[in-house]
């Protein structure tokens, strides 16, 4: 197996594998609660990873391996610790190069996360660098000269070139179907790119401090513990201390939406569960949901998804034997 035993990719990812399929140059790693990894070694010290996430944070453990990583994000967020104790929070388009270890493990604030990650072990490379790695340029002086001028964190977005090239990688790395000389050069095209004028760094960034980040946090765990609930902002500002404006920044800054567009999707999303594992009523649902008006409820999941309730329902409930068209609505 490329990259070591599991073991060893246990220390590496700082969690319990859970299970692991692999061919000839890429492993899938089952991790958390609905992870996955694909992950590929193009050179010895070098490594592709392609990230599923489904858990909202994962545990990572100090490591005395020195790694510098480039991640690309696809979809979802990721949250981002910067040295003074602010975060910044990735969106679909950028890219983060860093030379720190994670402090408190991987945060995803929304419970869903995409993204392409290579990761540098310096130790290895120093002592043997691959020579395609500094025939086209000097790739870790590149990052060095790039961490240290942004003490250790750089924010950025990608041209249109290399945006379509972290695609293809990412769609190889799924299917598993190339060879590891594509790999390689695929990464090494990528590389080149960012080197070559394909990153525009972000110059000021939209942060939250700590404090900012733990009430919104708190704000996010109390309106999800029951979603037949409301609360009104005005309330919920006034718990914590701060202004609704501020609340409603700060929160679309962590969770990169509004907390009415958070709360819909929650619902939706909460709805969808319930029609496909329970028997409940429609009215119910709505209700749990927290819409008191069920063609209200009728009508937003409608939007959301394409079809009613019932519609939804019929194609997506899992017990079999069950008389799906005597629900009532």
């Amino acid at each position: 197996m490329a990259g070591g035993t599991i073991k060893d990719l246990d220390a590496a990812f700082g969690m319990r594998i859970q299970h692991f399929t692999e061919n000839d140059e890429v492993i899938q790693l089952a991790i958390g609660t609905g992870s996955f990894i694909y992950r590929c070694e193009p050179w010895k010290g070098v490594y592709l990873w392609l990230n599923q996430i489904k858990d909202r944070s994962l545990p990572a453990e100090t490591t005395t391996i020195r790694y510098v990583t480039i991640n690309y994000c696809l979809s979802g967020r990721c949250e981002v610790r910067l040295p003074d104790d602010t975060y910044i929070y990735m969106k679909p388009g950028m890219l983060s190069i860093d030379a720190r270890e994670p402090v408190d493990g991987y945060y995803y604030p929304t419970g869903n996360y995409v993204g392409l990650e290579l990761a540098f072990d310096l130790d290895t490379l120093e002592q043997n660098s691959p020579e395609s790695l500094t025939d086209y340029g000097d790739v870790l002086g590149w990052i060095a000269h790039i961490t240290e001028e942004n003490e250790g964190s750089c924010s950025a977005y990608v041209s249109d070139s290399c945006r379509e090239l972290i695609q293809t990688v990412c769609t190889n790395l799924m299917k598993r179907s190339v060879s590891l000389q594509a790999y390689r050069f695929q990464t090494l095209s990528l590389l080149v790119q960012l080197m070559n004028g394909g990153i525009t760094p972000i110059q000021e960034t939209d942060y939250v401090t700590k404090g900012q980040r733990y009430i919104v946090t708190q704000v996010e765990r109390k309106i999800a513990a029951d979603l037949s609930v409301h609360y009104t902002i005005r309330d919920l500002a006034k718990e914590y201390g701060i202004s609704p404006s501020s609340l409603k920044l700060y929160f679309e800054k962590v969770y990169g939406m509004p907390i009415s567009g958070y709360l819909r999707d929650m619902r939706i999303a909460y709805a969808q569960q319930l029609l496909q594992d329970t028997t409940m009523k429609i009215g119910s649902i709505a209700a749990a949901c927290g819409y008191s008006h069920q063609g209200k409820f009728g009508t937003v999941f409608r939007q959301c998804t394409g079809m009613t309730p019932l519609e939804y329902r019929r194609l997506n409930y899992r017990s079999e034997g069950e008389d799906n068209n005597s629900e009532t609505q």
